[in-house]
């Protein structure tokens, strides 16, 4: 009995262990990471308008005042550096020119782990203004630290001896990528969950509220008949949690990857139309990304009729 369970146990863990190191394309995460690069900049630019009035104390609120609503642990870096305009402003460039080198891939692990820091300060500077979509931008921003980020489509990679071009796919351990690729997973997971235990989503009305809401509604026309009829919106609410339950089991097998990255992106676009919720679905379909394979840029390249190659 003792033996059956030890050899059982040996076999969840090299089980466990094949899954978490299997080999993974750097080219998925160099499109990680330029995807990722790319919405970020995008969004610490929009903060230049209001960069006084959201992170100087002479804005709408203070660092003595930031502490008292947030929680003592939530460390920023705003806390030891000179509390004036021109110090944020430098660090505020530095910031940018960071996630420059991060997106064309110069000493891309340094640059993540420094815009990781500089992205938790100044969300922790002023955390009223931030929400679920910058909670994102942080837990990516943190495990690309531990990715292979300037293997390919980078300065590094072009600075690297490498007279012969690689015809296969450089492969490397997968297991930084597995950890996004679970997070994405449990991300749709727990949202279907919750969605679960609301009545709104249970009766299929939630969607109707929704579309109410014009802060968030109406970004691009929707024939007010769609609106108005009982029957499409509950069942567009109900096919909200389908999808957010069905895609986190089919995207793990072979056969389904694929379909299941159609139905994210098809999902994420329409959502895209209909709301407005800024860089959120697009910092969504970046994560999703991680599930891309040798064979989809294979595809790719057929498509555009480009010689597979894993630098640029």
């Amino acid at each position: 009995m003792v033996g059956f369970a030890v050899r059982q146990i040996s076999r969840w863990y090299s089980d466990a262990s094949e899954f978490l190191h299997s080999p993974a394309d750097v080219r998925t995460v160099a499109t990680v990471r330029i995807g990722y690069a790319v919405l970020l900049l995008i969004n610490v630019l929009c903060w230049w308008p209001d960069l006084d009035r959201w992170f100087s104390d002479e804005g709408v609120m203070t660092l003595a005042s930031s502490r008292q609503v947030i929680d003592v642990k939530c460390l920023s870096l705003f806390q030891i550096l000179p509390a004036d305009k021109v110090t944020l402003r430098v660090v505020y460039g530095l910031f940018l020119c960071q996630i420059v080198a991060l997106l064309v891939g110069w000493k891309p692990r340094l640059q993540a782990i420094c815009c990781f820091v500089w992205l938790v300060s100044f969300q922790h500077r002023n955390i009223l203004i931030f929400d679920g979509e910058d909670t994102l931008f942080r837990i990516i921003g943190f495990l690309l630290i531990f990715m292979p980020l300037g293997s390919t489509w980078s300065v590094d990679s072009r600075m690297e001896p490498r007279p012969v071009p690689q015809e296969q796919p450089i492969l490397v351990d997968g297991w930084s990528l597995r950890l996004l690729q679970i997070e994405m997973a449990m991300i749709y997971f727990s949202a279907a969950w919750s969605k679960l235990l609301g009545a709104p989503w249970r009766d299929g009305t939630a969607l109707y509220y929704v579309s109410r809401l014009d802060e968030y509604w109406g970004r691009f026309p929707i024939p007010s008949g769609l609106l108005e009829s009982p029957l499409i919106m509950r069942s567009l609410t109900w096919s909200t949690m389908a999808v957010e339950f069905i895609v986190p089991v089919l995207i793990w097998f072979r056969p389904t990857r694929r379909i299941a990255l159609g139905i994210v992106l098809a999902f994420h676009l329409a959502c895209e139309y209909a709301m407005y919720l800024f860089l959120f679905h697009w910092i969504m379909l970046t994560g999703w990304m991680s599930f891309l394979e040798s064979e989809d840029f294979q595809w790719l390249a057929r498509m555009l009729k480009l010689k597979p190659n894993n630098r640029l």
